[in-house]
């Protein structure tokens, strides 16, 4: 079942964009080029979708609405990365996390 679009609005409740879901189930925000107030025609000409993360200024008052990446949309973005890209990031990722590769022997030998 397809979910509905939930509009995203700023502190002040001016719409700035609308949340959707790819094929893939991964939310994702149309950001309005011009926020709107309640009751006007979403615009035809939005920047785009955002899978990743973002602050989205509001053209109406200025305020700033974070959208934030959400599991799955991570998960769906390193899943289209290259292969070399991919080993690069989860490099990356444990060298961050101070993750060191276990010094382990390996034996033939079955264990009793």
């Amino acid at each position: 079942m397809k979910k509905k679009a939930e509009l995203l609005r700023c502190k002040k409740n001016h719409i700035v964009g609308e949340v959707r879901w790819n094929g893939q189930r991964v939310p994702q925000v149309m950001v309005y080029r011009h926020a709107i107030c309640e009751g006007e025609s979403a615009p035809h000409n939005p920047l785009g979708p955002v899978t990743g993360q973002m602050n989205i200024p509001c053209s109406i008052c200025g305020e700033t609405r974070f959208w934030g990446i959400s599991i799955p949309a991570a998960i769906y973005l390193v899943e289209n990365m290259p292969g070399k890209m991919v080993f690069d990031f989860w490099q990356e990722l444990l060298r961050r996390a101070k993750v060191e590769k276990p010094n382990v022997e390996v034996s033939d030998e079955p264990v009793s």
